[in-house]
């Protein structure tokens, strides 16, 4: 019987931690499969994710927020770039 869980790759969470850190986010649990999740926000225009929606709409709706937001787009480009030079660096000869 399938538990909806699976486990989590060592990598994916030295990635996603720091990213979570500096993006303010974060999840209930890193191992989420595929099941409903409560999704809460708070703040300006939080009402467009309130009720039920699909994965995709979720995202559509979040990057709505970054049309017009220059301050928004800076920081998602250097986490953006913090990402892959984590990734880069722990995929590397050197690191391993």
């Amino acid at each position: 019987m399938a538990t909806g869980y699976k486990k989590q790759n060592p990598l994916e969470k030295v990635l996603t931690e720091p990213m979570n850190e500096r993006s303010n986010t974060g999840w209930t649990s890193d191992l989420h499969v595929g099941h409903d999740t409560n999704i809460y926000g708070y703040g300006v225009n939080k009402e467009i994710f309130e009720g039920a929606m699909d994965n995709t709409e979720f995202n559509q709706n979040l990057f709505k927020q970054y049309k017009g937001n220059e301050m928004l787009r800076k920081s998602t480009y250097s986490l953006g770039r913090f990402f892959n030079l984590t990734r880069d660096m722990l995929l590397s000869e050197e690191f391993s």
